[in-house]
């Protein structure tokens, strides 16, 4: 088969309702990715209650499985699915996917069932800390309503 090339200068505008590449590697310039807008890079006026992010289609055992990091437009959210179904470009959260990262930051006042040891900082609002001293706690355990152990 005969590679053929061919380079377009200046602005591309492709309609249609779906655009498909066939390559093997894309490589993008740009730092943004723009998602979701209006047509032409006009702006939403309207809620169009339609998720935003990645899909991305792996394979698993004997079938291919989808997943999704994105915006989640019904929760106001980013969340990440390992696996998806969508339907009119929006998201059912089958399964939440593991995020692993090397260090979080924010606030964790929503972390439920924290397993872990060597804390340091305040704990502020935990409903129950049991046996904290044999967890390396260094800092204060604030507003507890029960300390077991401490």
């Amino acid at each position: 088969m005969l590679e053929q090339l061919v380079t377009i200068t200046g602005n591309l505008v492709i309609g249609g309702t779906t655009t498909r590449v066939n390559s093997t590697v894309t490589t993008v310039v740009d730092p943004l990715f723009e998602l979701g807008g209006g047509a032409n890079g006009a702006a939403l006026s309207t809620d169009d209650n339609k998720d935003r992010g990645l899909l991305l289609h792996y394979y698993s055992g004997a079938s291919t499985v989808d997943a999704f990091i994105g915006w989640d437009d019904s929760n106001t959210e980013f969340a990440f699915g390992s696996n998806v179904s969508i339907t009119g470009e929006v998201v059912t959260w089958n399964s939440y996917g593991n995020i692993r990262a090397n260090v979080f930051f924010g606030n964790g006042s929503g972390l439920t069932s924290l397993t872990g040891a060597n804390v340091t900082g305040e704990v502020a609002y935990a409903a129950t800390a049991n046996a904290v001293a044999g967890a390396n706690v260094s800092g204060q355990v604030n507003y507890a309503a029960t300390a077991n152990s401490v």
